[in-house]
């Protein structure tokens, strides 16, 4: 990490805002370095102070899907795991300096007392987020350890992960009790949000959307860039008409809901040792079934080793005490597909936004690995899942 005055990987108007930013905690930069971003223009900033403490400065633009009040809410969940439940694991939100603001202004807390039911006193709370334009940021502790993936991740590893996922599951239920009636952080009985959101960009794509995205990538000027859309498209038109079945079947199946982390993969599970040391980036975290944190983990850990997925399944069925059910599996199965199918696409449409720009080495490296696992993919279901879930999802290889 280099002096931020003297980083050439830091632009002179980057520095001068994260050290705008920093004033605004009280925190008295001494190095700054950009850790990585990708193309929703979301950034983390590895950076120490002067008092020789580590932090992340965290900027994301604004986003519908993110508005400031369900931020707000979000870091009141984070403070709950951590403060009542000693989740250490999770970078809890720093503080704006001395920045008080009435709760008339909010619905929510963001840090302190947490008010329950229909309270309409007036309470202070401590602001975590910080609005610079059209750019929202915070301030966290920097977690140490490092992430793993395939044969690093020992059995005491899964276990250590699959603990704390249990403890995190169990602490975000509880807060969601505590702070009814609010649209993101809830329980309930139903089908997976995630499911139905996958149903429709199927049916999209399906629909013609497919081409046009392929029409547009003809434009693409980067030949690899090129060449793994063209991977990709082979693979969605001989899959998708399989997928889209099976994901109208789970969307009508009902499950225990409630907040689970949703963007959990490989880089957000840090390790020292064989043990978590750190869960990082909980921004799309909210309500919906277990098994889309279960499908995005697994594929990320171990791509196509269907036995390592199918120990850490197991790991966590022993963890939680219980074995997920049929229609738990069902799910776990759409999602874990649409995932593998789905994900490199992500990337390929919001490139489409900047296709004149050069591609980032660290996004073309994640773009090329999760085409890798779409074109080996073998569904759960061929696996010992398998004779768990009914004959209406039989394994087919459509290449077949």
């Amino acid at each position: 990490m280099k002096h931020i005055q003297n980083n050439p990987r830091l632009t002179v108007p980057e520095i001068e805002i994260l050290q705008t930013v920093a004033s605004r905690y009280d925190i008295a930069l001494a190095t700054a370095d950009r850790c990585y971003g990708g193309f929703s223009g979301s950034h983390v900033y590895h950076v120490t102070t002067l008092d020789g403490h580590e932090l992340a400065l965290r900027c994301m633009p604004e986003d519908p899907t993110f508005p400031v009040q369900r931020l707000r809410l979000l870091h009141q969940l984070l403070r709950h795991v951590v403060v009542r439940h000693g989740l250490s694991e999770i970078p809890l939100p720093l503080p704006l300096s001395r920045f008080i603001c009435d709760r008339k202004n909010s619905d929510y807390l963001s840090s302190g007392e947490l008010l329950t039911g229909n309270q309409t006193k007036s309470s202070e709370f401590t602001e975590t987020l910080l609005q610079v334009g059209s750019v929202c940021w915070h301030v966290e502790p920097w977690k140490a350890g490092t992430s793993k993936s395939g044969s690093c991740l020992t059995r005491a590893c899964l276990i250590s992960a699959a603990e704390t996922l249990q403890k995190f599951y169990l602490a975000a239920i509880e807060f969601a009790a505590m702070v009814p009636n609010n649209p993101w952080f809830h329980c309930s009985e139903g089908p997976s949000p995630a499911v139905a959101r996958r149903l429709e960009i199927v049916r999209g794509l399906m629909g013609g959307q497919l081409q046009e995205i392929e029409a547009l990538s003809s434009a693409e000027r980067q030949p690899e860039f090129r060449d793994l859309w063209r991977r990709l498209h082979r693979v969605l038109i001989l899959r998708l008409p399989v997928l889209f079945p099976l994901l109208q079947n789970a969307a009508r199946l009902k499950l225990p809901l409630h907040p689970v982390i949703r963007d959990l993969w490989c880089p957000h599970v840090l390790f020292l040792n064989e043990t978590v040391s750190g869960l990082i980036d909980l921004t799309a975290c909210a309500t919906d079934h277990i098994s889309c944190d279960l499908a995005r983990l697994q594929r990320s850990w171990f791509n196509s080793d269907q036995q390592a997925i199918c120990s850490w399944l197991e790991v966590f069925e022993r963890v939680q005490a219980r074995k997920l059910n049929t229609a738990e599996l069902q799910v776990l199965d759409v999602l874990d597909e649409s995932a593998v199918l789905l994900s490199p696409l992500r990337w390929i449409r919001q490139r489409q936004s900047s296709i004149s720009e050069p591609v980032d080495a660290a996004v073309m490296s994640r773009l090329r690995e999760l085409v890798d696992v779409a074109e080996n993919y073998q569904p759960l279901r061929s696996m010992w899942i398998g004779s768990r879930i009914p004959a209406i999802l039989p394994h087919r290889d459509p290449r077949r």
